[in-house]
């Protein structure tokens, strides 16, 4: 089992990696709404973008609960986190490339297939139902994330005779938070 990858500058949080138990458990739902659920979505998020990714799962960072957020980049213009998400439809089929951040650490990525469109049920952070369509990217960030919550890795979707020649990512991303990028710039050019 490969060890779990510390974030620096965020104390005490580590991307769980590929085989911890966790990631292959089914998460609980949340039913408190409190300032904790919403701590944690802050967390997730400086996690997330210090890491570039585009989405991840409460469960990602040891905590098994139904809570995912996805970043600003993903067709909206700011972090989303939703509570509870569970998809009620799905249409077509598109190839999406994808990596994760729980496996060999982002390095890793394949195209698998994923539904094109899904509707989301959700909660929001403070416990109001919602519902979201998502196509394409979205969507496929999205179902990703929800698989995470139900024990789920997209390499679960890649034959097992290609996932030898899973292509690494050609250019190296340090799971590294945004401010200590800057520290570090700072650093070598102050």
């Amino acid at each position: 089992m490969e060890e779990s990858k510390k974030i620096e500058g965020v104390p005490q949080v580590q991307i769980l990696q590929e085989g911890h138990p966790l990631l292959r458990s089914r998460s609980q739902e949340v039913t408190s709404f409190d300032e904790n659920v919403a701590a944690l979505a802050g967390v997730m998020n400086t996690v997330m973008r210090g890491a570039n990714g585009i989405g991840l799962s409460a469960v990602q960072l040891g905590i098994p609960i139904r809570l995912i957020t996805i970043g600003e980049g993903v067709l909206r213009e700011e972090t989303w986190a939703l509570v509870n998400p569970k998809i009620v439809k799905r249409a077509g089929e598109q190839r999406t490339r994808e990596g994760c951040l729980s496996i060999s650490k982002g390095k890793w990525w394949r195209a698998i297939k994923r539904s094109l469109r899904v509707v989301v049920e959700y909660q929001d952070l403070t416990g109001a139902p919602q519902k979201v369509k998502a196509h394409g990217l979205l969507a496929a960030a999205l179902q990703h994330e929800i698989d995470h919550l139900d024990g789920v890795l997209f390499t679960d979707y890649v034959p097992e005779e290609e996932k030898k020649e899973m292509a690494p990512r050609t250019k190296q991303y340090p799971l590294i938070n945004r401010a200590a990028k800057r520290a570090i710039r700072e650093a070598n050019h102050g």
